[in-house]
């Protein structure tokens, strides 16, 4: 079987060609199982032409290196984390900014429409040779910690802290006093177990796919950062599909996007539960401790603007913020 870089097998005859599709979901997990479905449309939608192979729970390495082979087309399709590829497409920033959504329902109301779809967004993922075929859920980002709970943001002062490696990340956790470390997802455990890293801001399901839930003692649900994932695909590849199988990948974003976060979301519930359950403390925070995050994190705000563009802002117009 042909492995594509660009370009399709003929229809009806000859083989049909492989088209990689690579994702941090653990293998055999409702999010993997997600993304199947997404690649068996594909697969009907062209009639033949394309079967997707699906590597997936990092299979084929970090988030950052993986999207780097689909941009260059390398691999076709890319699912991962918004946090992850803003550092290759600048503009997603602004999803990452904390306190962005305050709750899940906000995020529903506006996941369904094209908010990456405007013309300027279009044209920042085209110069990074990506199209895009929709967004998700992954879960909250919430503070693990090996050997003290956090309650109040002074409480990370001085701690190594493992940063998503994003100039974004870099602005929100360096004003409260942090040591920072930049380390691939891969990598994190390591970095755990050699005391490099004594906390990290990950989602309980990368808790779960990084091996870590044996290296926290404690787990404090900040909710400081909504992490949506999005699924993108080569551009070249995208446009040298047939139209109507360009058509019908884009008509069910929306339906993506609602099965993505439904499983998304009870993941998330089900990953913090299963921490308690490991022996690592739930830290319940209180009202005046939330906000107190929100404050301190608040000047993020304007660097995810400034990082994200023009196209960033139209993200944010997108959404009515």
């Amino acid at each position: 079987m042909a492995v594509a870089v660009f370009g399709l097998g003929a229809a009806g005859g000859g083989e049909p060609l492989t088209w990689v599709l690579s994702s941090m979901a653990p293998e055999g997990s409702p999010s993997a199982a997600v993304l199947d479905e997404v690649a068996r449309t594909l697969e009907r939608a062209a009639v033949g032409r394309v079967r997707v192979r699906a590597r997936h729970g990092g299979a084929l390495g970090d988030e950052a290196s993986t999207l780097e082979l689909c941009q260059k087309g390398r691999i076709q399709m890319w699912a991962g984390s918004t946090g992850a590829a803003s550092a290759s497409v600048p503009a997603l920033s602004v999803l990452d900014a904390p306190y962005l959504f305050e709750d899940l329902a906000a995020f529903q109301r506006i996941a369904g429409r094209d908010v990456l779809g405007g013309p300027r967004m279009t044209a920042h993922l085209r110069e990074h040779g990506l199209a895009h075929l929709g967004m998700g859920f992954i879960g909250w980002r919430a503070l693990s910690t090996t050997r003290k709970a956090i309650r109040r943001p002074e409480d990370l002062r001085g701690l190594a802290l493992r940063i998503q490696p994003s100039p974004l990340h870099r602005a929100m956790w360096r004003p409260l006093g942090v040591r920072l470390v930049e380390v691939a997802l891969p990598q994190v455990v390591e970095a755990f177990r050699d005391q490099r890293v004594e906390a990290t801001d990950l989602p309980a399901l990368y808790i779960f796919a990084a091996s870590l839930a044996d290296q926290i003692h404690h787990f404090t649900p900040t909710r400081h950062v909504l992490q949506s994932a999005v699924l993108f695909v080569n551009r070249r590849a995208f446009d040298e599909l047939p139209a109507s199988a360009q058509r019908t990948l884009l008509k069910h974003r929306t339906e993506l996007v609602t099965k993505a976060t439904r499983v998304g979301e009870m993941l998330d519930d089900e990953l913090v539960q299963a921490l308690a359950a490991k022996g690592v403390a739930v830290v319940a925070l209180t009202p005046g401790e939330k906000e107190a995050f929100r404050r301190a994190l608040a000047p993020a705000h304007a660097e995810a603007l400034a990082i994200g563009g023009p196209a960033g802002t139209e993200i944010l117009e997108a959404i009515g913020r």
